[in-house]
């Protein structure tokens, strides 16, 4: 069983739950498919590295900013300079794509963990969440379990970002089905 752990920037403390759930997965032997990010990604490495967990994959674009435990390193080359939003979703995605399932830690902000739990369910996977400030677990098995978390809140500007990123995401998937369709018909065409 394969786990993407992922989480905001701004969170660096790991809460009781949280904890069971990584001591879970260390328990069951999962293999643990993490960014290379500040905040969740190195807390969490941060974990399993004094846990001497070695059942780790770290994933970055183009080099490595945290490897805290010299884990297997996958680099996903990117030809662009300019280092957005755009250009770190491109781990998250393939590392969404090579899961099982999903752990995110989210504080209901973060566009980043919005959309890794995106990709997850629309990828038709389950998904962990933990919200953060309330410190309670909840299981995502498709994209209206999310929509409800996001309707509960009652907020204005969480509904347009959730709106905007599965708008986004939903875009990127249709463009990669056309560019995979398009590769075939040329392999046929050569052929």
């Amino acid at each position: 069983m394969k786990v993407f752990i992922g989480g905001p920037l701004k969170i660096k403390t790991l809460k009781p739950d949280v904890i069971s759930k990584l001591n879970s997965i260390i328990k069951k032997k999962y293999k643990v498919l993490i960014g290379d990010a500040n905040g969740v990604d190195k807390t969490i490495q941060n974990y399993f590295f004094n846990k001497k967990y070695k059942n780790v994959e770290i994933y970055s674009v183009n080099k490595f900013r945290n490897n805290l435990g010299g884990w297997k390193s996958n680099v996903i080359k990117v030809e662009t300079k300019v280092k957005n939003r755009e250009y770190y979703s491109i781990k998250d995605r393939k590392m969404a794509e090579i899961a099982d399932v999903g752990f995110m830690i989210w504080n209901k902000k973060s566009e980043g963990t919005l959309n890794n739990i995106l990709n997850l369910l629309i990828l038709e996977k389950k998904v962990c969440l933990f919200i953060h400030q309330e410190s309670k677990l909840v299981i995502l098995k498709e994209i209206k379990d999310l929509e409800s978390i996001v309707n509960a809140e009652n907020s204005t500007e969480l509904m347009e970002l959730y709106l905007k990123s599965l708008e986004n995401i939903k875009k990127s998937y249709k463009e990669s089905e056309v560019n995979q369709k398009k590769e075939v018909q040329l392999s046929l065409k050569i052929n």
